[in-house]
């Protein structure tokens, strides 16, 4: 007896609802940042896309990772409400827990 692929056992993390439900909400948004990285060399760390980056990453985490987007949402509306007291810097801790969650229902971010 083999070794048998124990992750072709594990159910999918994201359903397909919500893949479509990503798809509709965020669909906009990834075509935004595709033109963004193209007109910049095609860089996926370009800093001139970081902002629709972030958009995108908390567009598909408000459908899969809703508890990780709504701290992010916080921190966003703290940062603005600051009048410039506070740099945005401030939530790449929130965006971080965004990402670590999509990875781990494994919704591709790029």
């Amino acid at each position: 007896m083999g070794w048998w692929n124990l992750g072709a056992w594990r159910a999918p993390a994201v359903s397909e609802e919500e893949e479509g439900r990503m798809q509709r909400k965020c669909g906009r948004t990834f075509s935004a940042l595709v033109s963004c990285r193209r007109a910049n060399g095609g860089d996926k760390d370009n800093k001139n896309c970081k902002n629709l980056q972030d958009r995108y990453r908390y567009c598909l985490a408000s459908v899969v990772c809703c508890e990780e987007a709504a701290t992010y949402d916080s921190c966003v509306r703290r940062v603005v409400n600051s009048n410039g007291k506070e740099a945005f810097s401030a939530c790449d801790g929130a965006m971080r827990k965004i990402e670590a969650c999509l990875k781990r229902k494994r919704v591709s971010m790029e």
